[in-house]
C-alpha cells in the first residue's frame, strides 16, 4: 500500500553486522529488502576548521557491519535496479552485478560513529549518540526537508488525492 502510494520507507542497516539467520545464513529483515531505503554509518573525522576530511564505512573496534550482501535465493534478495546500473556504483570495492547479483547492504549511509554522532537531549540532559538508528532518522528527516523545500518551490504538485508525495527514494 505505502508503495503504492509513493512513500518511501527506511530502517537501520545494523550496527553488528547481520542477525537474523535463516537456513543458517544470517541478515537483517527488512533492510535486505529491496523496497525498503537500507540505510548504514559511516566515521567522519573533520578539520579544526569544521570541513569533512574522510569518511570511511563506520566499523567501531570491529562491533559494526560495514556492508556487502548475503547469498541466498529468497525472492527478495536480488539486486535492485538502482543497484545494477547506477554509475557511482563503479566505486570503489563494490562488486559487478555478474559476480554478486544480490541485494547490496546499504543503499545510503550517514554518519554512525559515537564518538562522531548526534546530540540529543534526553530527559533534559545531552547526550551524544551513534549508530544506524541515529543515520536512519536523520536520512528520514532530510528527505523531509528535501519534500517540504521541493513544495514551497513549486517543484512537487499535489496528486489526484491532494497529496504531495517526492515519490519513492
Amino acid at each position: 500500500s505505502m508503495t503504492a502510494q509513493g512513500i518511501t520507507y527506511m530502517a537501520a542497516s545494523g550496527d553488528h553486522g547481520t542477525t537474523w539467520a535463516v537456513s543458517g545464513v544470517n541478515y537483517d529483515y527488512p533492510a535486505i529488502d529491496s523496497e525498503v531505503l537500507s540505510v548504514g554509518g559511516t566515521s567522519v573525522t573533520v578539520t579544526s576548521g569544521g570541513a569533512r576530511s574522510t569518511e570511511v564505512g563506520w566499523n567501531s573496534n570491529g562491533d559494526a557491519g560495514g556492508g556487502g550482501w548475503v547469498s541466498t535465493t529468497d525472492t527478495f534478495n536480488v539486486r535492485p535496479t538502482y543497484q545494477s546500473t547506477s554509475t557511482f556504483l563503479a566505486g570503489k570495492g563494490v562488486p559487478s552485478l555478474a559476480s554478486v547479483p544480490y541485494r547490496l547492504i546499504p543503499d545510503v549511509a550517514f554518519d554512525a560513529d559515537p564518538n562522531t554522532g548526534y546530540l540529543v537531549y534526553i530527559s533534559g540532559a545531552e547526550t551524544q549518540i551513534g549508530g544506524t538508528s541515529g543515520a536512519s532518522p536523520t536520512c528520514a528527516g532530510l528527505l523531509a526537508v528535501m519534500e517540504e523545500q521541493l513544495i514551497a518551490d513549486g517543484a512537487l504538485k499535489a496528486n489526484s488525492s491532494g497529496k504531495y508525495r517526492m515519490g519513492r527514494v
